[in-house]
């Protein structure tokens, strides 16, 4: 039973195979019958056509998932400063990629806005100072009988209100490590957590607004920890959940490996590039790796999950999968369920098991032979 390259290319079309067409064309059959029973060919005499080559499945410890990616600032421990009042910047007090701890202050800024504040507290101790001397003449003239009950008790309210408004002014300015013992219009941008400044959008003499639409005046963050936003595609999702730890290398150290653990898999596929935004932990104690580097992930993929199969091994046929599996002599032709296809193999969930040795080349022909028989 000769088919030349031809015939069998014709066949292939009709056939609608889509994979492994490329080397399964040129099989040659040897003499010998072959008998074929539902989807099991045999070889007579253990004569096996020419061309017909098969390895065995593997399960796939070795695969892993390719991931592309970048690192980010982990906002936890990012801060992103404002100026709280309008004015003009005077002095820049930290260095961008200087070390600052909490309440380090970062820029001294001149405001008319913080003077009213200043100004705000002077007057609130005043009041406050008056309303306490009226409580204690309102305490002498009740116990004298010359007030009402009604007027002491207005004379504790309003001093009850002085304290409070002269605690509230003063803790506004000490916010601003400002002592509230005088009125120069003068507050600094603090720093309220420790970290490295990574960015400075300030200059002395630039006037400054509360918009907050603007660029930070400051970005601090604490660089031990980064946060890593991978790319994945659907196919990876059952080998991707919180916990998973993955490797990385980034262009900057070829030779060395990073490591990091997922912590985030996103609820929803962007509409756009169709992928799935996996977000991690890094630890980077050593401060090699930086905010907004690009990265190249691996992630070992479920070892339960899928058996692998050369892609090669693969047939198409309408929206069907099938796979020759060979015993000795015979070749049985199976539906396979195919989860995900990476460099040249096959995940397949169903269909074989591992062990099994399949046809990688020469399943055009004995879909030939099948098809013949089946009229």
């Amino acid at each position: 039973m000769n088919f030349s390259l031809t015939l069998l290319l014709t066949i292939c079309s009709l056939l609608g195979v889509l994979t492994g067409c490329e080397k399964n064309s040129e099989v040659s059959e040897s003499s010998g019958s072959v008998k074929i029973v539902a989807d099991t060919i045999t070889f007579g005499d253990g004569k096996i056509p020419e061309g017909i080559v098969a390895e065995q499945v593997r399960g796939d410890s070795e695969s892993v998932i390719n991931l592309s990616g970048r690192l980010r600032w982990d906002e936890e421990n990012t801060v992103r400063i404002y100026s709280s009042y309008s004015g003009r910047v005077v002095k820049i007090l930290a260095k961008l990629g200087g070390h600052v701890t909490v309440g380090t202050p970062l820029a001294q800024i001149s405001s008319s806005d913080f003077g009213s504040a200043q100004a705000d507290y002077k007057k609130a101790l005043a009041a406050q100072k008056l309303a306490r001397n009226s409580l204690d003449r309102a305490n002498d003239l009740f116990d004298h009988g010359v007030i009402a009950r009604k007027d002491l008790e207005q004379a504790e309210a309003d001093s009850t209100t002085a304290d409070a408004e002269s605690e509230r002014a003063g803790l506004l300015l000490r916010s601003f490590g400002d002592p509230g013992d005088g009125i120069n219009q003068f507050m600094f941008l603090k720093s309220p957590i420790e970290g490295v400044v990574v960015d400075r959008n300030i200059n002395p003499g630039q006037q400054l607004t509360t918009d907050q639409s603007v660029p930070p005046q400051f970005i601090v963050t604490n660089p031990k920890r980064l946060l890593v936003q991978l790319d994945a595609h659907e196919d990876d999702l059952t080998s991707l959940h919180a916990g998973s730890e993955f490797s990385f290398s980034v262009s900057a150290y070829p030779h060395a490996v990073f490591t990091g653990v997922v912590t985030k898999v996103a609820d929803y596929v962007d509409p756009v590039t169709r992928a799935i935004k996996v977000l991690g932990n890094v630890e980077n104690r050593d401060q090699k790796l930086k905010g907004d580097m690009f990265i190249e992930a691996r992630i070992k993929r479920l070892q339960d999950m899928h058996l692998v199969a050369p892609a090669s091994a693969v047939l198409l046929i309408g929206d069907k999968n099938y796979i020759f599996v060979r015993n000795n002599n015979n070749f049985e032709r199976r539906e396979i369920v195919v989860d995900a296809e990476h460099s040249g193999f096959v995940d397949v969930s169903k269909g074989i098991e591992n062990g099994e040795i399949v046809v990688t080349q020469g399943a055009i022909y004995l879909q030939a032979l099948l098809s013949k028989d089946h009229g």
